[in-house]
């Protein structure tokens, strides 16, 4: 089925809903709410992909963590060269 047919669909069922008071004034205010929070959503996953771009052109760094594995490994790095 079409998109297009199943989206009238749709707005005839939700108009029939309406029409028995089977929905009402709170369902309105569920979809608008539904709608800010996807405008939230993607506003919020641009700025975190923008931020980790961002992120990913910095040189890394060695944590410090990093340096101690090889010891807590019991590697040596000096007297195996």
């Amino acid at each position: 089925m079409p998109a297009a047919a199943l989206r009238q669909q749709l707005n005839d069922h939700v108009g029939h809903m309406y029409a028995t008071g089977i929905l009402d004034e709170y369902y309105q205010q569920l979809q608008l709410t539904q709608d800010e929070v996807i405008n939230i959503f993607f506003h919020d996953a641009d700025r975190m992909l923008n931020d980790i771009t961002s992120l990913l052109s910095v040189p890394p760094r060695t944590s410090p963590s990093a340096l101690l594995i090889p010891i807590v490994l019991g590697i040596d790095f000096v007297s195996s060269a």
